[in-house]
């Protein structure tokens, strides 16, 4: 029976555990046990229990695995364990894999940290070691997370008969032994190399199935403190007696033809990759290919042309492609007049629970803007959406359901400023056009929260619409669906958008609508910063007194705000400016007649006559954002 794990586990979890020896070599699964009689059977177990009970050698502490790996030797590796370790060697069978894995009770699933350290010893650049996970037996899909002989971390994944490499990095600390954490939050997982966060993924495959260990390729590895942690509150599953088989699903290496982004690669091949090489004079092993898909996918990359970085990739089915590269390269376009729509912003609505700050709010609106309390998705959809459809288009509406596709890829790609977290729902809906046509639309609805309570929030709603003969419309939807849920977002990329930004504020390639670009939302943190402040007009002239041309400082609270529809009831006696930034239609009084003022994301307000100032090449004020406001309206106080 299998061990309950070792001392570092929090609960206690049983797992069925299986071994395996994988070779490339065909398509097809077939087990290679050998024909054996009863009698022979009996000698040889025989045979083994005295062998075994003569010496033995120490158990290494490899958790729930720790009870099933034995010392063996076939013509492709030699297993052995020594100080608390297991060591596997393969002195030249290429293409050939060793793994064990257990399995756990899938209403642990989501919520597991499992962790190896590994140690690899003369291996060469395409070898590699490390976990198993999301193991699923048939039809055989997992993923691969390990550290390869040319000190890289590397992600690959089987799925629907098709081995790929997801994601090549640079080992940051080469030397040594490596410990490999994969760490679950539902179906996303993060990576951890040496306790160090490496990335975060998802598809459909995490958070799910089963987990071990795995080597690859000519090397010698050691793997130790192998382990499993699961919620202690969730109830184990009984433990399998473990089973030895042999299959032909097969590993591979890091093939050639990925791109370099920074230091992740992203390749951008068929996902069936090549066959892993082979020294000279050998015969080269195969990979599983999709013999009889009907859809192969294929992974495409959108590349950011003011970053120079791979934005994200995609599984497009075969004949599909992203649009003109640097305008419309989020459009998909595929065979037969089959069209996916870049998103674009449908709505954009703002809101305050307070009256006072919804005064605050410009009056000079972006054109569409409305000023609306939020409603749910489907509310909007059974109120607004459809009626504006039908009367607009005259499309009739069919059907509605969830896309959590969707979800994921907008959480995926939301970086907002501050503790603002973004509330995410969509739906995917369908109509008839009036000649006879279907459309899929889907709506995304983002909520940004204001960051203290009675301010401004504002919710969008963005919209996809995919148009395809009738005869191939179920066909495209569910490609499109599975290219949606295959999404992957460079990291790096994510990280160099955010910098970019500002504020955290990121993702302009996807906001395709200029109501979603980054001023509107320094404004509305500069709004809030300013709601929330109860002090009086309080002086910052102790903070900046010293910096040249600053004429006057303060900290903006509701006194200078200007509601809508309001010119020139002041609270501040003797003269004042009614002052306006352009691009966000933001006004404020101001009791300064400097001919300049910038204003901070954070409310604070300098004023100047010097028109080359400028607080962003200023150390002390370059960490917040600034705003340049002019005065438009000179007003004297009754």
């Amino acid at each position: 029976m299998a061990h309950t794990g070792n001392a570092t586990a929090a609960p206690a979890i049983h797992f069925p555990v299986i071994h395996f020896t994988a070779q490339i070599k065909s398509t097809s699964l077939h087990f290679l046990l050998p024909r054996i009689t009863l009698s022979s059977l009996l000698l040889l177990a025989a045979a083994l229990i005295i062998a075994l009970s003569a010496a033995r050698p120490a158990l290494a502490d490899m958790g729930p695995l720790t009870q099933h790996i034995e010392a063996a030797a076939d013509d492709q590796w030699i297993v052995s364990l020594s100080d608390g370790k297991v060591r596997m060697e393969n002195t030249q069978a290429w293409g050939f894999a060793n793994y064990y894995y257990a399995k756990s009770a899938p209403a642990q699933w989501g919520s597991r940290k499992i962790s190896v350290t590994i140690d690899a010893l003369n291996g060469s650049n395409d070898s590699y070691a490390g976990l198993l996970y999301a193991f699923h037996e048939n039809p055989a899909s997992y993923l691969v997370y390990t550290v390869g002989g040319d000190s890289s971390l590397n992600l690959h994944s089987m799925l629907n008969n098709r081995y790929d490499q997801v994601l090549k990095l640079d080992l940051k600390d080469p030397k040594g032994p490596v410990t490999l954490t994969i760490e679950e939050k539902g179906d996303r997982i993060s990576l951890f190399a040496n306790d160090r966060l490496v990335t975060s993924y998802g598809n459909s495959q995490t958070g799910t199935g089963a987990s071990g260990i795995i080597a690859a390729n000519p090397g010698t590895y050691l793997f130790s403190n192998f382990s499993i942690q699961g919620d202690p509150d969730i109830p184990a599953e009984p433990a399998a007696e473990s089973q030895t088989i042999a299959n032909n699903t097969g590993v591979t290496d890091n093939e050639a033809n990925d791109n370099p982004v920074s230091d992740i690669k992203v390749s951008d091949n068929r996902l069936a990759p090549p066959a892993a090489p082979a020294p000279a004079g050998d015969q080269a092993t195969g990979l599983p290919q999709a013999e009889n898909s009907q859809n192969p996918l294929f992974f495409k990359s959108i590349v950011d042309p003011d970053l120079d970085l791979i934005q994200l990739r995609a599984a497009l089915p075969d004949g599909w492609r992203f649009g003109q590269p640097g305008i419309d390269q989020l459009q998909i376009i595929g065979p037969d007049n089959i069209t996916v729509s870049k998103p674009v912003t449908f709505a954009k609505f703002l809101y305050a629970s307070d009256a006072l700050a919804r005064q605050s709010i410009p009056s000079t609106l972006p054109k569409g803007v409305l000023i609306e309390p939020v409603m749910s998705l489907s509310d909007y959809l059974l109120s607004r959406f459809i009626p504006e459809i039908r009367e607009k288009l005259n499309y009739r509406f069919l059907t509605s359901y969830p896309t959590p596709e969707f979800i994921r890829l907008s959480r995926d790609i939301s970086v907002t400023a501050g503790n603002a977290k973004p509330r995410i729902d969509a739906i995917g809906t369908e109509w008839q056009t009036p000649e006879g046509e279907i459309v899929f639309a889907s709506l995304t609805q983002t909520l940004i929260p204001p960051p203290s309570p009675g301010g401004i929030y504002s919710w969008t709603i963005q919209l996809t619409q995919l148009n395809a003969p009738r005869n191939e419309f179920r066909k495209a939807i569910d490609a499109y669906r599975k290219s949606i849920d295959s999404t992957e977002i460079n990291p790096v990329w994510l990280q160099a958008a955010a910098a970019k930004g500002g504020n955290g504020t990121a993702v302009p390639q996807f906001n395709t609508d200029p109501l979603l670009a980054a001023d509107p939302q320094i404004h509305w943190q500069r709004i809030n910063a300013i709601y929330s402040r109860n002090r009086a007009d309080t002086t910052a002239d102790d903070i900046y007194g010293k910096i040249a041309d600053i004429n006057h400082s303060a900290y903006l609270t509701r006194s200078n705000l200007i509601g809508q529809g309001q010119t020139g009831d002041t609270l501040l006696s003797g003269e004042f400016h009614i002052v306006s930034n352009p691009d966000s239609g933001e006004q404020y009084r101001i009791n300064t007649n400097s001919k300049y003022h910038w204003i901070s994301s954070e409310g604070q307000k300098l004023s100047t006559d010097n028109p080359s100032f400028d607080p962003r090449s200023v150390d002390k004020l370059r960490q917040q954002e600034w705003s340049l406001f002019e005065p438009v309206q000179q007003v004297d106080s009754p």
